[in-house]
């Protein structure tokens, strides 16, 4: 799910929306790399919730849904 920044929520059905609007909020020189953003700058971490799940699907040998739970938290707290 994709928020506005009233908190309501923005419809998509893909990622690809979703990409298309990040990089059209990005600030670039000219470059292809977009401009590092300052420490008082806003920012954000876009997390691919499927992606993650396969990935540890993969990975690990999960007993339980509190086992998913801790490794995904673990996953994503570890890429922030």
């Amino acid at each position: 799910m994709l928020l506005q920044p009233d908190g309501s929520t923005y419809p998509t059905t893909d990622k690809s929306t979703v990409i298309h609007l990040f990089e059209s909020l990005v600030k670039t020189d000219g470059n292809a790399t977009p401009e590092l953003l300052c420490e008082d700058e806003p920012s954000c971490l876009v997390v691919d919730g499927m992606a993650v799940l396969h990935e540890l699907m993969a990975a690990k040998n999960l007993k339980d849904c509190k086992d998913l739970g801790v490794s995904y938290v673990m996953f994503i707290d570890s890429k922030a």
